[in-house]
């Protein structure tokens, strides 16, 4: 019987589960992160069934290699808008989830 391995982007998991839960204060955030990443974990583990679980994360952003470029200076920075809206209290937030 072939392997079966669960593979999952860690960075963007963990992004989708930070921006999903981001209005709460910095312990209750944490402990949504955590608590969301074990449960969503589990729940594939136990759907899918895999012999193992590799969770990969990116060293580095390419997003932020490519706004860099000369490319991204020509044209408009891909998603330049972003995060520009939010709070003192937000901003701190997310400069700790980095």
């Amino acid at each position: 019987m072939p392997k079966r391995y669960l593979v999952i982007d860690g960075g963007n998991f963990l992004s989708r589960i930070y921006f999903g839960h981001n209005k709460e204060d910095e312990e209750v955030l944490i402990g949504m992160i955590w608590h969301s990443t074990l449960a969503t974990l589990k729940y594939y583990a136990h759907k899918l069934k895999p012999n193992k679980i590799v969770i990969a994360f990116d060293r580095t952003s390419w997003r932020k290699g490519y706004t860099r470029s000369e490319e991204a200076r020509t044209k408009k920075i891909y998603k330049e808008t972003r995060r520009q809206a939010m709070s003192s209290s937000e901003k701190e937030k997310y400069l700790l989830f980095l």
